[in-house]
């Protein structure tokens, strides 16, 4: 009891419960401030995530707009092949035989 009461005067000071609220106040402002923070980086991490969403995105569709504008640039109808069968029967050369560099 002796010890217990001693305990009681210790706690019930206003140095110990001034302290104890300072100590309060300094841990929750603490904690607002890193909680604020660590949520700013959140966000700005979703922003770049979907800034990067959004540039996928538009490089695919880009990538199918170059590959359907090379599709229809790259001999669809066979026109090449057309004109070299022309050349080739103009010269007499047989389908299938290629000629080289030397003849």
């Amino acid at each position: 009891m002796w010890a217990m009461s001693g305990f009681v005067e210790f706690v019930t000071t206003p140095e110990f419960l001034t302290g104890s609220f300072v100590s309060g106040l300094l841990g929750a402002g603490i904690g607002y401030i890193s909680t604020r923070n660590s949520d700013k980086r959140k966000m700005s991490h979703e922003d770049l995530r979907s800034d990067r969403q959004i540039l996928r995105e538009s490089a695919n569709e880009f990538s199918a707009v170059c590959s359907s504008v090379f599709e229809k640039a790259i001999d669809s109808k066979g026109v090449f092949n057309t004109v070299m069968d022309f050349v080739q029967n103009m010269n007499e050369i047989p389908d299938g035989v290629r000629r080289g560099p030397d003849g």
